[in-house]
C-alpha cells in the first residue's frame, strides 16, 4: 500500500489529500471536534484547516455547530455510501439467509468483500447475546488473516496469492495471524475440502470465526458471510456446528444473487 501512495503522488491533488485527512480525523470514534482539535490533529496550519473543514460543510460532508463551534461527520456522507454498501446487489440477496443464520446461531453474522487487497465489512446483524463479537460496517482488515479473508482466496493460485503479497506483505497483528505462504495455502486447502473456513484471533485477539465463500454464476468469489463470536465460547464443535450453517447460508446467498443478475 504505502508504494501505491508513493508512485500516485505525481498524480493527486494536494488540496484533496488534505480534506481526506479532515474527514479521517473522525474515524477513531470522535463524535465532533473543534477546529482547534483538528487543527493538532492534523498539524497543519489553523487557517487551512478553517477553510478545508468550512469547504467539507459548505458541501454537506461535514456538519458545524455554531453554538459549541464544533464540527462532526454529516449525513451527506451516508447519501454517498448507501449504494457502495449494496453496489452489486448482494446485500440485498444475503438479507435473509443472513437474518436466518442469526437466528440459529445467535451469533453475530457478517457479509465481507475484498476491495484493494483487504477484506471488509458491508453488512453485519449483531448477536443478541450480551457478551458478543461485533464487526462495523466498513470495518476493514488484511486478507490473509481470518476465515473471512482466507474464503476470499480460495480461488487463487499460489502465483497470484504471492503476487499480491509483494505489495502488502502478512499482517502480523496477534500472536495467531498468518505469517508464512506454508500456513495460508493449508488454510485455504481446509476451506476447499470442507466448504468453509475456522480461525482464531488471526485478525483480532479474541475473535473467532466460521466463514464460506459466496458465489456468482461464472463461480467468482463475490463476497463471505461469516459467523463472528468471542474466542471463549468458540470451541471446535461449536465453530464446526457455525461452519456448517456458513455453507448453507452462502450457497443461498449465492443462488439469491445469481437469480438477481
Amino acid at each position: 500500500m504505502g508504494d501505491d501512495k508513493k508512485s500516485a503522488a505525481g498524480s493527486t491533488l494536494q488540496t484533496v489529500q488534505r480534506a481526506v485527512e479532515v474527514l479521517r480525523c473522525f474515524e477513531g470514534g470522535e463524535k465532533s471536534l473543534s477546529l482547534g482539535e483538528l487543527t493538532k490533529i492534523l498539524g497543519l496550519n489553523k487557517v487551512t484547516v478553517f477553510r478545508l473543514a468550512n469547504t467539507l460543510a459548505v458541501e454537506g460532508l461535514l456538519a458545524y455547530d455554531k453554538e459549541k463551534a464544533r464540527y462532526r461527520v454529516s449525513f451527506g456522507l451516508v447519501t454517498l455510501g448507501r449504494k457502495l454498501l449494496d453496489l452489486d446487489g448482494l446485500r440485498d440477496s444475503a438479507h435473509q439467509a443472513m437474518e436466518d443464520a442469526r437466528s440459529l446461531t445467535n451469533e453475530t453474522i457478517c457479509l465481507s468483500i475484498q476491495e484493494r487487497g483487504e477484506q471488509v465489512v458491508v453488512y453485519s446483524l449483531a448477536s443478541q447475546q450480551p457478551v458478543r463479537y461485533v464487526l462495523e460496517i466498513g470495518s476493514r482488515g488484511s486478507i490473509f488473516n481470518g476465515a473471512a479473508g482466507q474464503c476470499l482466496l480460495v480461488s487463487k493460485t499460489q502465483a497470484e496469492l504471492e503476487k499480491m503479497l509483494e505489495g502488502t506483505g502478512f499482517s502480523n497483528t496477534t500472536d495467531h495471524s498468518i505469517t508464512n505462504m506454508d500456513a495460508l495455502l493449508d488454510k485455504i486447502k481446509y476451506i476447499n475440502t470442507h466448504g468453509y473456513g475456522i480461525s482464531h484471533g488471526e485478525r483480532i485477539a479474541e475473535a473467532a470465526a466460521a466463514a464460506a465463500p459466496i458465489y456468482a454464476p461464472d463461480r467468482s468469489v463475490v463476497g463471505v458471510v461469516s459467523i463472528v463470536m468471542p474466542e471463549n465460547r468458540a470451541n471446535q464443535k461449536l465453530l464446526d456446528e457455525c461452519g456448517e450453517i456458513a455453507t448453507k447460508t452462502a450457497k443461498k446467498i449465492s443462488e439469491e444473487f445469481g437469480r438477481s443478475r
